[in-house]
């Protein structure tokens, strides 16, 4: 989460930290007063929602989604927030339900369609500015 694509911080593949260090999103977001929240199975913010070690079937989207609705029901509104949601799905078996393709693309286009479900909790409970949603950079 430095905006960085590898071959400018270093990390090539997932549990390495950046040789070449750079101050993350959720850094700069804490240090101006942002509360900083993952719902993942990595670390680097102030608070991590995780499955750690959990198998692909107890991380797929739906169970994401619902672990983004707990979170909007516990979130301190009176603080800014900085919520980064990451989906497993398509980097595992495809593995999607009709009428989507048992493809990579296939799996994207469902959580985009979570994701859609995610910004509409979201909207409920926080004023929010922006979601945004990358691969890989």
């Amino acid at each position: 989460m430095t905006g960085c694509v590898p071959s400018v911080h270093g990390v090539n593949w997932n549990g390495v930290v950046t040789p070449r260090r750079r101050r993350t999103l959720a850094e700069i977001a804490a240090a101006a007063g942002y509360a900083t929240t993952a719902i993942t199975n990595w670390g680097g913010f102030q608070q991590v929602y995780s499955d750690a070690g959990a198998g692909a079937e107890d991380n797929r989207g739906d169970r994401t989604i619902t672990r983004v609705e707990m979170w909007l029901e516990a979130a301190d509104g009176s603080q800014p927030q900085l919520l980064w949601v990451h989906f497993i799905d398509p980097h595992t078996p495809d593995n999607c339900p009709d009428p989507f393709p048992q493809t990579y693309t296939g799996e994207v286009r469902v959580r985009r369609c979570d994701g859609g479900q995610a910004r509409r909790g979201l909207g409920r409970e926080i004023q929010r500015t922006s979601l945004t949603d990358a691969n890989h950079g």
